[in-house]
């Protein structure tokens, strides 16, 4: 068939067409055949006549009288055979075929260009080592990559610098190059840590897509940084060529993602003046979390002080520069100092210090303070190895509660304050407990919020000693019960009293669950009587309210707590907890 069709020119498309969706087809599994039948007309059509294929579209290459066209199906053809499978590197390696897909892609029609996308995608997906290739067969793929890939990707990077539809933004474009660096970088990560001189032009041009501004297409190529920092960490150690030439590439990611993050100066404004919509704003967050990962896997390839120094650096030069620098200039490195958070060691010394030095000298703007509110959160860990910090961040936190854009962040920040640094904030207790108190009253905190400084307030309870500590549970626990008390006392309640008593069993549920003390009489004995006393009012809420399925879902809340963290006090009136449940 295909000796027949060759030898007429005009039939050329025709076959070539038929070969390009010939393998669509056969993975079609809507066709009603025996599965063994299907499977071996499978293998007799496409495995075996995989080479004969290739040499065909060589031949078709080769033909000076086909039409302007046959080019281009070829590339089609070529792009289904090798998603298909069935294509080898082997069998391509010294073929025209790979310069024919990376010639395309300097083609103005945009479906060209996406089929040679495609195309070359499938190359250098065949060129990853698998674990059953034979020596010989890997040996052969390195070769094929390092003399014939790389130098197709480097002008590849050449050109992705120089068009001008990237230069105008265009999303196809972009996308399309990015597609194939990544794909490149993504097979070739082992290579490039084993040969990083040979893969330099790869990786420079990696890093240059990770400069362009389409956020949702960079967001590919988040994979590959992470698979190069484990394959780096795995295959090198410290003083390695490759580990400090890789590190200078991890650097230079720091400051790029850094600008990244950067808020855009519209985001104030509303969408009406021309700010963001509700959903760029959503999609902008989104995609600040997602890249944070990768900061995380420059910390680990670069070494934590050198990796803070350069947000510190940012920092240091936005106020240095002007005093009305734009709020957005100081906030982009503190999320990314919280994103690194999770690599930064305890015992960091160097570089953790200038930073928490530096907050007294942030302009003052609540979207700065909510970051470094929650840098002081991410880092509390640190900052029990470094209490000296302790005061001052209690008091920038607190500061916190005063703005309602910022008071989310203070709570949770002084959740984890509280948790990691109790035992240096347990002699403050009766002062925090009177700023909850005015916190909470004030009305400037939402329901979730209350409910973190309650927990916050329990870690801290749970460090004081005695004979302190009966007197600060009791601080909290009484004045709760004794609002829960009256409340349910009246003969109805207001959709704002239920929501009231919803939150005085979560703050009274949540301070008990994070409360402990163990090996303390007159505190155990004081928990008994309140717990008692509580059940009292578990008891009412029930009888009143257990058709009400908000108020009766935190009364189960509540009495879960006291079932899972207090069974022995529970145990003289477990009848009635049964009969409740």
């Amino acid at each position: 068939m295909t000796g027949s069709f060759l030898s007429d020119p005009e039939s050329v498309s025709c076959l070539l067409e038929f070969l390009a969706v010939l393998p669509e087809e056969i993975e079609n599994d809507r066709i009603l055949l025996p599965t063994d039948y299907f499977r071996q007309r499978a293998t007799v059509l496409l495995t075996q006549r995989a080479g004969d294929v290739v040499q065909l579209l060589v031949q078709c290459l080769q033909q000076s009288d086909l039409k302007a066209d046959a080019h281009t199906k070829v590339l089609v053809c070529f792009k289904s055979w090798l998603r298909s499978g069935e294509i080898t590197l082997m069998m391509i390696q010294n073929t025209s075929l790979i310069e024919l897909a990376f010639a395309a892609l300097k083609a103005e029609d945009d479906s060209v260009f996406e089929t040679a996308v495609d195309a070359i995608c499938g190359i250098l997906g065949e060129t990853r080592i698998d674990h059953d290739d034979e020596p010989e067969d890997a040996r052969q793929k390195s070769i094929s990559v390092e003399q014939r890939l790389v130098p197709q990707l480097s002008a590849v990077a050449v050109q992705m610098r120089v068009d001008p539809l990237v230069a105008e933004g265009d999303e196809g474009r972009i996308r399309g190059y990015c597609r194939v660096l990544t794909e490149a970088g993504e097979a070739w990560a082992q290579r490039i840590v084993l040969n990083i001189a040979a893969f330099e032009s790869t990786v420079s041009a990696l890093v240059d897509c990770m400069r362009l501004n389409s956020l949702e297409v960079i967001g590919m190529m988040f994979d590959f940084w992470a698979v190069l920092a484990d394959n780096t960490m795995e295959s090198t150690v410290p003083c390695d060529p490759a580990r400090r030439a890789l590190a200078a590439v991890y650097e230079t990611l720091i400051d790029v993602i850094t600008r990244h993050l950067r808020y855009p100066d519209s985001f104030d404004a509303s969408d009406a003046q021309g700010g963001m919509t509700a959903k760029e704003r959503d999609d902008f967050r989104e995609f600040r979390h997602n890249i944070g990962d990768v900061l995380k896997d420059c910390v680990r390839v670069v070494g934590q002080t050198k990796a803070l120094s350069h947000p510190y650096n940012t920092m240091l030069n936005g106020i240095n520069s002007t005093p009305q620098l734009p709020w957005q200039e100081i906030e982009a490195p503190l999320f990314a100092l919280r994103a690194m958070g999770a690599e930064v060691s305890s015992q960091e010394n160097v570089m953790l210090p200038k930073i928490m030095d530096m907050f007294s000298q942030f302009p003052a703007h609540p979207r700065l303070r909510y970051a470094a509110t929650l840098v002081i959160g991410r880092y509390t860990e640190w900052t029990q190895e470094h209490p000296q910090y302790v005061q001052f961040q209690l008091n920038y936190i607190a500061e916190g509660f005063k703005v309602r854009d910022v008071a989310a962040a203070s709570a949770q920040s002084l959740k984890y304050l509280c948790q990691d640094c109790s035992k240096y904030l347990a002699e403050h207790w009766a002062n925090m407990l009177k700023f909850y108190n005015e916190v909470v009253a004030s009305g400037t905190l939402d329901d979730g919020d209350v409910i973190e400084f309650s927990q916050a307030l329990a870690h801290v309870v749970s460090a004081v000693p005695e004979p302190d500590t009966h007197l600060a549970i009791e601080a909290f626990c009484l004045p709760v019960g004794q609002e829960l008390g009256v409340l349910l006392q009246r003969s109805e309640l207001t959709s704002t009293e239920k929501q009231k008593t919803i939150l005085l069993f979560e703050r009274m549920g949540v301070f008990l669950r994070f409360m402990h003390v163990e090996d303390n009489e007159p505190a155990e004995i004081l928990l008994s009587r309140i717990i008692n006393e509580s059940w009292t009012l578990v008891s009412t809420a029930l009888q009143r309210y257990a058709a009400d399925p908000p108020v009766a879902e935190s009364v189960a809340k509540f009495v879960r707590v006291l079932v899972e963290y207090y069974p022995n006090i529970l145990r003289p009136i477990v009848v009635q907890v049964i009969d409740v449940v």
